[in-house]
C-alpha cells in the first residue's frame, strides 16, 4: 500500500507538470501559447507560438524544427550535405549554387569589403585548424598561417551565380549564417500559416520575433558570457517583428594559460579577436545580416565596432569589460528601436 504522504507528493508533482506543459489560453478568440524545446546535436531550439489549438501548434513546431535542422545540416560539412557536395565540385570547376548560398556569401563578402576583412565566408580551414565544433585546441602558428592563406576569399571566384574554389584547402564556414537564413524561412512559414505572434530561438543566440505577445513585445535576455554553463542574464529587453543575433566570447570557447579563445575568428589574423568586447547583440530585419553584423562587430572591437555600427545605422548593444566590470555601449539606432519603444527594458550590470 502506497504511503499517503508519498501519494500526495506524486499528485502534487503531476499537477505541477500539467501546469508547466499545458498551453496557456488567452484572448477572446481562444488561441493558445504553445511552448516547445528541441535539441539537434546538443543545440537547443526553443519555440513559443500563439496558435489556434494544440494540433496546429504541434504541426507547426515540427515543421519549424525540420527547417532549422535541414539548414544547419546542409550548410555544414557533414557527410552528404549540400555544402559538402558543392565544395567538392567547385574544386574541379565552376558549379551552379543555390540562391541561399549566394545570399550568405553575398552578405558576408559585402561586409568583408566594408570592414577590410573583419568577416569572411571562407574560413572553414581556419575553423578546422582550431578544432572548433569537434575538439578545440590552440594550433601552432605555422598551421594558422597555412590555413590563413587557404581561407582567403581570393581563393573563391563567383561568376553569374556559379562558384569555383581555386584551392582544395579552401572551405566555407556558414553555419551561423545558415541559422539566420533558416529563421527567415521559418518566418515565411509561420506568416503563410496565419501565425502572427511567435518567438523562435536557436542555440540561445539567434532569434526570430514575430508580433507582440504583449504591448511592448517579446522579452529577450542577454546571457553573461563569462558565466560558463549558467544562464545568468545581464540584460533584458523587449522588441517586436525583428531578427536578433547575439555573438559572444563564450562560443565554443576554451582557455590556455588564462587566455580565452573562441570560435569567432578574425580572418585577417586567423585568431579570435583580443579586445574588451564580451558580446554584441544586433536587432535587424534580415536574419543573415543580423548574424554577420554581430560577429564582425566583435572583431572590430570596443572602438571600431560602435563606430562602424553607428555609421551604418545598426541597432547594436555592446557588452564591454572595463576594469573588472561590464558596461554597455548602445548605438543611436538601438536607443531608437529598443529603449524608446519599450517600457520595461531592464539592465543588470555585474560588478557594480
Amino acid at each position: 500500500m502506497i504511503n499517503k504522504v508519498i501519494f500526495l507528493r506524486i499528485i502534487a508533482v503531476v499537477c505541477v507538470l500539467m501546469l508547466v506543459f499545458a498551453p496557456v489560453t488567452f484572448g477572446e478568440n481562444g488561441k493558445i501559447l504553445l511552448s516547445k524545446q528541441f535539441y539537434y546535436n546538443s543545440m537547443p531550439i526553443s519555440l513559443r507560438l500563439i496558435v489556434k489549438d494544440q494540433e496546429e501548434g504541434e504541426k507547426l513546431s515540427t515543421e519549424v524544427y525540420e527547417i532549422i535542422t535541414n539548414y544547419v545540416f546542409n550548410y555544414s560539412y557533414e557527410g552528404g550535405s549540400y555544402l559538402s557536395n558543392i565544395t567538392y565540385k567547385s574544386y574541379r570547376g565552376f558549379v551552379e549554387c543555390s540562391d541561399d548560398l549566394l545570399k550568405m556569401i553575398g552578405i558576408t563578402m559585402n561586409y568583408y569589403h566594408l570592414t577590410k576583412g573583419a568577416i569572411s565566408p571562407t574560413i572553414g580551414s581556419l575553423i578546422d585548424t582550431w578544432g572548433f565544433g569537434v575538439s578545440p585546441t590552440l594550433p601552432r602558428k605555422e598551421d594558422i598561417l597555412f590555413s590563413l592563406n587557404a581561407s582567403s576569399p581570393s581563393k573563391m571566384v563567383i561568376s553569374e551565380g556559379r562558384i569555383r574554389l581555386k584551392s582544395k584547402k579552401t572551405k566555407f564556414y556558414l553555419k551561423p549564417f545558415a541559422i539566420g537564413l533558416a529563421l527567415e524561412k521559418v518566418k515565411k512559414l509561420l506568416t503563410r500559416e496565419g501565425v502572427k505572434d511567435a518567438i523562435v530561438t536557436v542555440d540561445k543566440r539567434y532569434s526570430l520575433i514575430m508580433g507582440k505577445k504583449f504591448d511592448d513585445g517579446w522579452t529577450i535576455s542577454i546571457r553573461n558570457p563569462l558565466a560558463v554553463g549558467i544562464d545568468d542574464s545581464i540584460y533584458t529587453f523587449t522588441t517586436k517583428d525583428k531578427f536578433i543575433s547575439i555573438s559572444s566570447v563564450d562560443e565554443d570557447s576554451f582557455n590556455v594559460d588564462f587566455k580565452n579563445y573562441f570560435s569567432i575568428l578574425d580572418p585577417r589574423s586567423g585568431y579570435p579577436p583580443q579586445n574588451r568586447v564580451l558580446s554584441v547583440a544586433v536587432v535587424g530585419k534580415d536574419g543573415v545580416e543580423s548574424v554577420a553584423l554581430s560577429r564582425l562587430l566583435i572583431v572590430l572591437g570596443e572602438i571600431g565596432g560602435p563606430k562602424f555600427a553607428q555609421r551604418n545605422g545598426v541597432a547594436a548593444l555592446f557588452v564591454v569589460s572595463e576594469g573588472g566590470k561590464m558596461n554597455f555601449i548602445k548605438t543611436p539606432k538601438w536607443v531608437e528601436l529598443i529603449d524608446r519603444t519599450s517600457s520595461d527594458t531592464q539592465k543588470k550590470v555585474k560588478g557594480k
